[in-house]
């Protein structure tokens, strides 16, 4: 990696509920090439959902993909998936657009693992795609 792009902050985002908006919203925030370039991201969510997101978006975007429970500060590109793929879940339908039992633990779970990840230095901040109260209660 350039040491140019090694010195930027590394930012973590929480996709949210996998049943909500928050895949959609990501992608299409980190196709935006400004963004991008103030610094790298992980993203803590499911890259098959974070995938489907970008191409119903119809954007042709890269990122690397690495297991949630083996994020390090070090990966090849600007955007890397902590991906959750242990975790069944259905492609995003309007079936499943409601808040759930299971979308509030894995979501908050995303929550959880991105605040450790920070405390360990890991990556430098975090920010949290849209969450269901209703579901994390």
């Amino acid at each position: 990696m350039p040491e140019q792009e090694a010195n930027k902050p590394v930012i973590g985002i929480t996709m949210g509920d996998p049943a909500g908006i928050g895949p959609e919203v990501i992608v299409k925030a980190l196709n935006d090439p400004a963004i991008r370039s103030m610094a790298r991201f992980v993203i803590y969510g499911m890259n098959e959902l974070i995938s489907y997101a970008s191409d119903l978006a119809e954007l042709d975007m890269i990122w690397g993909r690495e297991q949630h429970d083996n994020i390090s500060r070090i990966f090849p590109h600007n955007i890397l998936v902590a991906d959750y793929d242990e975790v069944n879940w259905p492609l995003y339908s309007r079936n499943h657009a409601c808040p759930t039992e299971s979308g509030g633990k894995i979501s908050f779970q995303f929550v959880a693992d991105a605040i450790k990840d920070a405390q360990d230095r890991k990556i430098d901040a975090v920010v949290t795609g849209p969450i269901s109260k209703e579901s994390w209660h």
